[in-house]
């Protein structure tokens, strides 16, 4: 997500499109876009996450590490949620 949050961008995100108009009016201003790279750790595994995350055009994914060192997606999170903080645990949020 690059550059200010315009009205098209809202909808990028279809959480953050099926929001209200004034609902999203008052979310807005506490909306910061952000650019992650590929491979980017937002949260390790017992950490704790300080923001949400809304991705547009992009997939966040949840990993479960094996025993062996190995790791698997347990949860992919598209444009259509959000990874959010909840009680030093991250929760997936879709629609």
């Amino acid at each position: 997500m690059t550059g200010a949050l315009t009205k098209t961008s809202w909808h990028e995100n279809q959480l953050l499109g099926a929001f209200e108009p004034a609902a999203r009016k008052r979310l807005k201003r506490y909306l910061r876009p952000v650019n992650l790279k590929v491979g980017t750790v937002i949260c390790l595994a017992g950490g704790s996450l300080e923001y949400a995350y809304f991705p547009q055009g992009s997939v966040l994914s949840l990993l479960t590490v094996l025993e062996d060192g190995s790791a698997s997606a347990c949860a992919n999170i598209g444009r259509e949620g959000c990874v959010r903080p909840l009680r030093r645990h991250v929760q997936p949020c879709l629609l």
